[in-house]
């Protein structure tokens, strides 16, 4: 039996919202976070000869790392005390350690340098053998939660903004797919023929008790699913239209979205809720320090955008943001690029998070514990699962059902973020 979520909902936290943000392609960790003096220092200025960073000191973090310089958005929330930053975290399948992975007597996860495959088991949170039914880490926790937070919710708790999400699959929730500025009509005009938009409109609306009438079972499947996917469009984009919001978005307007939508769930009956954006390009393997540039300019400034519309919403000690990569890459550069790694490292914002490095910082010495091949190939010191374990936690998931969201948890120690 499983043990039961608290008894007394007004006794949990009233809303809690969590936005998932993907650097999809493979986000280089050392530019994101860089040493600024000592041995790591000098590790990182010989094996980055060309794509070095300088010393930033006003982005710096302490004096010993520092966040890339064109995040000053992400480093506002640092010297606010919300930004928390997690080393070196990625998937492992128990802890191994640098002799471990060298003479290949640990087992490790499958395809470590695929893109596809690490999204996947980021996105499962736990081996794929191992998870069933194919759910995600993000869709199991939200059924577990759902009972007690969402049982009267009009709309489900995950909305992605970037197409159905591994992390999002559940047994039985479902997961929605939204535009830039909301739902789009599951026929727009401008793509279908006309003709076959009056033909689909015409089946939904002979169903508008939700029953069909075809006399067929397939036919009424179709005519009910289509009625849902409208009401659904129509419930998302009315409740997108009762949330003014003043703050400019100059870029990346789904972020805009998600505050919007997050601000209308005390509307929408969901006191848990997701949301889920990719934003790609970040397979650096030529032409590094002009391309990531550009790349973390417009994430910042969307950034920017979305931490300003949760403060004006009133809402952002009640959203947790997270942005991590598929994978970290190699300390040592590969002409005026780097090559796909294993450990990176993730970050996190706001939700009552008390800023600060979390887990263990790398050791970049050739020869110290972190490092495991030539070409300064990260061994994680995180598992991704307990990173996901806080989140859960913080999302109100009793300690006794965390394996069940995360069947590797019990392998590994508790990473222990501090809350407010």
């Amino acid at each position: 039996m499983k043990p039961p979520l608290p008894a007394d909902p007004a006794a949990a936290p009233a809303h809690r919202r969590l936005m998932v943000i993907y650097l999809g392609g493979g986000l280089d960790c050392h530019q994101l976070l860089s040493p600024r003096r000592g041995a790591n220092r000098q590790a990182y200025e010989a094996a980055r000869a060309g794509l070095a960073l300088p010393d930033h000191p006003r982005s710096a973090l302490d004096a010993d790392w520092q966040l890339h310089p064109q995040l000053p958005a992400l480093h506002r929330q640092w010297t606010r005390g919300r930004l928390g930053v997690v080393p070196n975290v990625g998937p492992l399948l128990r802890p191994t350690d640098a002799r471990q992975y060298r003479e290949r007597s640990a087992l490790l996860p499958v395809q470590l340098f695929s893109h596809s495959d690490q999204n996947e088991l980021w996105q499962a949170g736990a081996p794929l053998a191992e998870v069933e039914g194919g759910t995600g880490w993000i869709g199991r926790l939200m059924e577990a939660l759902h009972p007690q937070f969402n049982a009267r919710a009009l709309l489900t708790p995950m909305l992605s903004a970037s197409g159905p999400q591994r992390a999002f699959r559940a047994q039985a929730l479902r997961q929605v797919g939204l535009g830039k500025d909301g739902a789009e009509p599951r026929f727009p005009g401008y793509r279908v023929a006309p003709g076959v938009v009056a033909l689909a409109q015409s089946i939904m609306n002979r169903v508008p008790d939700g029953r069909a009438h075809f006399a067929h079972p397939i036919a009424d499947e179709y005519a009910r699913a289509q009625r849902r996917a409208q009401e659904t469009v129509e419930v998302i984009n009315e409740a997108i239209r009762a949330v003014p919001l003043a703050t400019p978005f100059p870029v990346l307007p789904e972020l805009r979205t998600a505050a919007r939508l997050f601000k209308a769930d005390a509307a929408l009956g969901r006191r848990r809720s997701a949301s889920f954006f990719v934003h790609g390009g970040y397979d650096h393997h030529r032409n590094l320090s002009t391309l990531l540039d550009a790349r973390l300019k417009e994430l910042d400034a969307g950034l920017a955008a979305f931490f300003e519309a949760l403060a004006e919403l009133r809402i952002e000690d009640e959203v947790l943001t997270l942005i991590y990569s598929e994978f970290g890459r190699c300390l040592v550069q590969n002409g005026s690029g780097t090559d796909h790694g294993w450990g990176g490292h993730a970050l996190l914002i706001g939700g009552g998070l008390r800023g600060g490095l979390y887990g263990r910082t790398p050791d970049l010495g050739r020869k110290g514990p972190d490092l495991v091949d030539a070409r300064g190939l990260l061994l994680p010191s995180t598992a991704t699962e307990q990173l996901h374990a806080e989140i859960a936690r913080w999302m109100g998931l009793p300690e006794a059902r965390l394996p069940e969201v995360l069947p590797l948890l019990p392998r590994f120690p508790r990473l222990a973020l501090d809350w407010a």
